[in-house]
């Protein structure tokens, strides 16, 4: 549509029954008539041949995109949980060397330099690194969480951020009061019993993070496997008839009628069926 008299279309098509907006976007290539109408009032096609018989015979029927479409929403929702357990991944990664290699190496500047309460630097390495896991990965669950019990309800986030929180605020607090006495019933020397109690508390830091990277990772698979589902579904839909051929009411079916989109068909209509 070229050069189009804005106020000429819009004059016109008001005075059409049933039409309840209209506005002439020229900013876009083609200009778009963007119109809202009642179903019971006068019929697409009938608003289309009204811009037509303005001087426009390339008018034609655009379809409005659905800006949010399922198969969009889907696609972001695998590449914000990929990007995710990607992120949360390499971050756990050190987490699992420094405590199932370190007890085996045991490197000095590691094991040996003592931070708070006989805690070595690599705790305070987990312990960082948990963190970060826990809160910035992990926030999209502490927020389904609370909505969920600010609806009176329980969900999986609700599951996930207890089990989660609990062993990371665990390993906190042995840090600052953890009791690493060494009984007379261990068979063990006193430097070896405490390098293991230590170890162990940073099995608090390694299962809540590890949690939410396996959490994050099933997330992942379910939203790849509701995209693929999506796909399928729309092959099908594709499938569908999108013309039929409109025959006039007056006349037979040996008429060649006239083949419009299915979205111009309105109640009424007399359209030829073909066999086959």
């Amino acid at each position: 549509m070229a050069n189009p008299d804005t106020e000429e279309i819009a004059k016109t098509l008001f005075a059409l029954p049933g039409l309840v907006d209209c506005n002439v976007d020229t900013s876009s290539q083609p200009n778009i008539v963007k119109v809202s109408y009642r179903s019971n009032g006068t019929p697409l096609r009938d608003i289309i041949q009204a811009v037509k018989d303005l001087g426009y015979p390339t008018a034609k029927l655009v379809p409005a995109a659905e800006e949010n479409s399922i198969r969009q929403i889907l696609e972001e929702e695998v590449k914000r949980y990929r990007r995710k357990f990607l992120i949360a991944l390499i971050i756990e990664i050190p987490i699992l060397i420094l405590m199932w290699v370190t007890p085996y190496t045991n490197p000095e500047f590691l094991s040996s330099h003592f931070i708070v309460n006989g805690m070595p630097l690599y705790i305070f390495i987990l312990l960082a690194l948990s963190t970060v896991i826990q809160f910035w990965i992990g926030a999209p669950f502490y927020k389904g969480a609370y909505k969920a019990l600010k609806g009176r309800s329980a969900n999986m986030d609700v599951l996930v951020v207890l089990g989660t929180t609990a062993a990371w605020l665990y390993g906190v607090i042995l840090i600052f009061i953890g009791d690493h006495a060494y009984g007379a019933g261990h068979h063990e020397t006193v430097e070896s019993h405490i390098r293991h109690s230590v170890h162990e508390h940073g099995h608090n830091f390694e299962i809540a993070s590890t949690l939410i990277v396996v959490i994050l990772f099933g997330k992942f698979l379910e939203s790849v496997t509701k995209k693929q589902t999506v796909d399928k579904l729309q092959q099908l839909a594709s499938l569908k008839v999108s013309t039929a051929t409109l025959v006039k009411e007056d006349g037979n079916l040996g008429d060649q009628g006239t083949e419009i989109s299915i979205e111009l068909l309105v109640v009424g209509d007399v359209i030829k069926v073909i066999n086959g």
